[in-house]
């Protein structure tokens, strides 16, 4: 369901970039692994930017 959802806000308000983390990047309940995360995010965000 919320796939569903996910796709058809993406579809009417489409974002003017999409940066892509694998869904097994880590699990739902991981909260311990949140600078981890964020750090992965800022290195694709760098990456696709190419900064």
């Amino acid at each position: 369901m919320q796939s569903t959802i996910a796709r058809q806000k993406l579809a009417a308000y489409p974002p003017d970039i999409e940066i892509k983390i694998a869904r097994n990047a880590c699990e739902t309940l991981e909260f311990y692994r949140a600078k981890e995360m964020i750090a992965l995010g800022h290195m694709k965000a760098k990456a696709y930017l190419k900064i």
